[in-house]
This record gives C-alpha cells, sequence and structure tokens, in this order.
C-alpha cells in the first residue's frame, strides 16, 4: 500500500516530482545554513545587559514555520519532551524566586532573553530531529558542520598570527589567543575538538573516504593549538586517547603508542634549559606550559575562586538556584553554573537529556552487531565526551553545537532502523543490519 502521508511521500518520491524536489531542497537549505550559522556568535546590548546569540538563532523562525507544518500533518517528532518542559519551568521558576535580583542584575528584558535563549536551544534540538530525514541529510549536515569548521578555524589562526605579528587587536583573536567567531577562546577550542571527532565519523561513514578530510583534520587540530585553552587541549588530549583505544585496530594502536612514547623520549631527553627556551619561544606554548590539574597550584587559583563563589550560592538556594543569568560573571563549570543559577530542577533536566543520550548511544554500541553502526555509536559517545570535559572548565550549556550533537545522536539511532536491512545513500556505504536483528526491531 502507498502511503498518502506528506512525510512518507518527501520520503518515497519520484525525484521527478516537482513538488518533493522543492520541498526537499527547502529542508537542505535550512540545514545548511542552520549548522553554518552556529558557530558565528555575537554579543549584544539589550537595556544595558550583554546577551551572546548566535548566527543561527536568526534561521529559527524559518525553523518554527518547518516545525508547525510537520505538527499539522502530523509528521513531528518530539522526543524529551518531559526534559524539555521541565528545563525551561526551572529557567522561570528560578527567575521567579530571586525576582528582585533578576530586575537588578538582567532587568525584565534581560530576564525574558534568558527564558527565549532556552527554548531557542530546544529548537535546534528539535529542528535536527526533524529535518534529517535519511542519510543523505545526516551526510550534508556533517559536511556542513566540517566545512564550517574549517573556516571558523582558518579566521582564530589568522586572527592570533595577525595580533603576534602587528601587535592590533582583531575580533577574531583575543590577544596571541585565536577564538574565531565564537568570541571565547576555549569554546572555540572545544567546538574544533568536537568537530575533529565528527570529523571521524563523517569519515567512517562515507565511501569513499573524502581525502579532503585530512587537511582539515590538520587545520582543526592547528586551531585548538593557537586557542592555548588548556581546558581544549585536555579535552582533545582524551579523546584521542579515547579513538585510539576504542575506535581503531591494533594496527593504529600499535603505532599511535609509538609515536606518543617517542615524543615522551624527545621531552624527556631535552635539557632543563632547552626545554623552557622551547616553551617560552611563543606565548601560546608558555601558556599551554602552565596546565595543571591542581586546584592547590596557583595557575588555577583563578578558578578556584570562582568555582569557591558558585559553591557558595548553590549552598544558600540549592532548589531554585539564584535565578538565570543573576550570577554576574562566568563560573567556568557547566555543572557549577546550572546548579548556581537554576538549582536541581535546571540541573535535573540538563542530566535527563544527557542521559537519555549517552545511554542510547551505549545500547546501539552493545545490542546490534552491524559493525558500522556499533562504531559510529563508539564516536557520538567520544563526541559527547569530548564536550563533557570542555565543560569542566567552561560553561557550555549554551553552545548551540552541543544541542545540534544531541539531535545527531537521537536520529543516528533512528535512521538505521530500516526493516529494509540497509540505510542507503549515493555518497555512503549502506549499513546491514542481520535478519535477527530486523525481526526484533519489527517486532
Amino acid at each position: 500500500m502507498v502511503s498518502t502521508n506528506f512525510g512518507d511521500r518527501l520520503l518515497l518520491c519520484d525525484v521527478n516530482e516537482p513538488f518533493s524536489i522543492s520541498v526537499a531542497r527547502l529542508r537542505n537549505l535550512l540545514i545548511v545554513f542552520l549548522v553554518a550559522a552556529m558557530p558565528i556568535t555575537r554579543a549584544i546590548d539589550l537595556g544595558g545587559k550583554q546577551a551572546n546569540l548566535a548566527a543561527s538563532d536568526l534561521i529559527l523562525p524559518f525553523g518554527i514555520v518547518f516545525l508547525v507544518s510537520q505538527a499539522l500533518r502530523g509528521r513531528i517528532r518530539l522526543p524529551l519532551a518531559g526534559a524539555c518542559c521541565l528545563s525551561i519551568c526551572s529557567f522561570v521558576l528560578s527567575i521567579l524566586a530571586n525576582w528582585d535580583l533578576s530586575l537588578l542584575k538582567k532587568g525584565t528584558t534581560g530576564s525574558g532573553v534568558e527564558i527565549g535563549k532556552i527554548i531557542f536551544l530546544w529548537i535546534h534540538f528539535y529542528l535536527i530531529v526533524n529535518l534529517i530525514q535519511n542519510r543523505r541529510d545526516l551526510s550534508l549536515l556533517l559536511k556542513t558542520w566540517l566545512l564550517s569548521s574549517g573556516l571558523v578555524a582558518l579566521s582564530g589562526i589568522a586572527g592570533s598570527v595577525a595580533y603576534q605579528t602587528t601587535g592590533v587587536e582583531n575580533s577574531y583573536a583575543l590577544m596571541f589567543r585565536a577564538q574565531g567567531t565564537l568570541g571565547d577562546c576555549n569554546l572555540f577550542a572545544a567546538h574544533l575538538a568536537l568537530s575533529f571527532v565528527l570529523t571521524l565519523l563523517y569519515r567512517r561513514l562515507s565511501t569513499p573516504v573524502p581525502l579532503w578530510t585530512l587537511p582539515l583534520m590538520l587545520l582543526q587540530i592547528t586551531g585548538i593549538l593557537f586557542s592555548a585553552s588548556r581546558g581544549g587541549m585536555l579535552a582533545f588530549a582524551l579523546s584521542l586517547t579515547a579513538i585510539w583505544t576504542l575506535s581503531s585496530s591494533l594496527r593504529t594502536k600499535v603505532a599511535g603508542a609509538a609515536l606518543t612514547l617517542c615524543a615522551a623520549l624527545f621531552l624527556v631527553a631535552l635539557p632543563d634549559a632547552e626545554k623552557d627556551t622551547l616553551l617560552s619561544s611563543n606565548p601560546v606554548t608558555a601558556r599551554l606550559a602552565t596546565f595543571t590539574v591542581s586546584l592547590q597550584d596557583e595557575q588555577a587559583a583563578d578558578r578556584k575562586e570562582l568555582w569557591q563563589g558558585a559553591w557558595n550560592q548553590i549552598a544558600a538556594a540549592p532548589i531554585f538556584g539564584m535565578g538565570r543569568g543573576n550570577y554576574g560573571g562566568q563560573v567556568h563549570n557547566t555543572a557549577l553554573e546550572i546548579l548556581c543559577e537554576t538549582g536541581m530542577l535546571g540541573l535535573v533536566s540538563y542530566a535527563i537529556l544527557a542521559y537519555w543520550s549517552v545511554a542510547g548511544l551505549l545500547l546501539e554500541r552493545w545490542s546490534y552487531p552491524s559493525h558500522e553502526v556499533a562504531t559510529g555509536a563508539r564516536i557520538l559517545l567520544i563526541a559527547l565526551m569530548t564536550v563533557g570535559v570542555s565543560g569542566m572548565t567552561i560553561s557550555i550549556e549554551n553552545y548551540r553545537g552541543l544541542w545540534v550533537l544531541f539531535g545527531v545522536g537521537e536520529l543516528y539511532r533512528r535512521l538505521y532502523r530500516d526493516t529494509t536491512g540497509e540505510w542507503m545513500a549515493p555518497d555512503m556505504a549502506p549499513i546491514r543490519l542481520t535478519p535477527d536483528t530486523r525481526a526484533r526491531i519489527v517486532s
């Protein structure tokens, strides 16, 4: 029986049907503009208060029209609707419970913007979940993300080099530290580290493997180095370790271990004087050399003070927090900032979203025998880990890329569950399910 549902016709239509082609192109345009605009952020003034907005927020009105059209046709997908309502309510309650402070710190307009921001983030998530309807769409999303990450990396590197050579400050670097279009050096590093992992996912799913991804990965690594972000380097190093441990062949593991050992031996063999000269040769390596994991170290004194202040606020208002946007500065720790400003209610809503994504991908990793499916789920888990580690040293909950990543994890679990046993696209290899797995899915 041929379905007359709009969504089914869109997926099963003949390529010569003009209406279907037009709708598919509109979806593709939304995907491209949303993902490409995501890493472009700017601080705007609202009633004397600063608010960081992303260029992808400007695409949301068109996205809302798309979601409404999907809802009217009965094709909209709303996973985690309960967590969405809980997070929005936690923002509203935290502001109302601290209304006098909210008026003083943010004003009515600023408080409304804070509520609007969490709604915008969830719209990013639901747009990705509903816009991506087949594997070709996923390929387009990943390709757009990767190409835009190259431009972001170039802008940050160019900004850093320009400052170091001319001494003139620019918007793409904080002095010598690259920040690209993201307006923050640490977020810039986190975005490129995440993009590096997603490049590996794209290479894994693509047939043949695109050669342009190799120079792109080198560019992403260079951008991370130029950011001089110690937290970003930690997240990237742990991601490489996880990839080396979980997603590589025995031959690759041996080669990676040998390369790491050679680099370690080289650094150990250097005399202390030469090592100090090498590290102090430029401000980037000089800053990275101050990396520490001990809060007792003087290099971590500023973070320790910020975190202690956040803990004091959490102890004073553990349920509703002190109101979203009322802290007055960055906590430089995602969990602490959520607890500090929105209390336990806000943290629970984010924890539900994170648990849903991680647990779902773990299930795909261990439940299905398909090597391609399991590898993709493993790489997405590493991508979530990359953002999680970055969030230990910066406040990353408003990063639009995190919400797009949550959407990618959700749709990845759905897309390959094709009862025909294949998940096909012109530029990507099929993923085949075993008969037993297919029977279990159908039942």
